[in-house]
């Protein structure tokens, strides 16, 4: 049985888990499969009905292109989020997209 700073921490973790596949735009069933694990325990993490590995944490943490350590970046401020969004983005693009991305961005810190 799970003590309740147990389950309360699991629920926060999973929150955060489906809050950044959410922002990937990620279903369960992709986050699972880029993963190597089941959507079912996936989703069972997301729900905080298990307690997943660090194993697990990581292959989810791979799959989503992030460090492990974002995972349980748990208290974030509005322009954090979008920031980290944003960085999010960034991972999958080529450095073609980048340097326009980055052209972009300067162009508005001149306005």
């Amino acid at each position: 049985m799970k003590d309740k700073g147990m389950e309360e921490f699991l629920q926060v973790l999973g929150t955060r888990i489906r809050d950044l596949r959410n922002r990937k735009g990620y279903s369960i069933e992709k986050l699972a499969h880029e993963a190597g694990l089941h959507p079912t325990y996936l989703g069972e993490i997301e729900r905080a009905v298990v307690n997943p590995s660090i194993i697990s944490l990581k292959k989810i943490a791979d799959a989503l292109k992030i460090p492990l350590s974002q995972i349980f970046e748990f208290d974030k401020d509005e322009k954090e989020k979008i920031i980290e969004s944003i960085e999010m983005e960034l991972r999958g693009m080529d450095e073609k997209k980048i340097d326009v991305v980055k052209a972009v961005i300067k162009g508005l810190k001149e306005l």
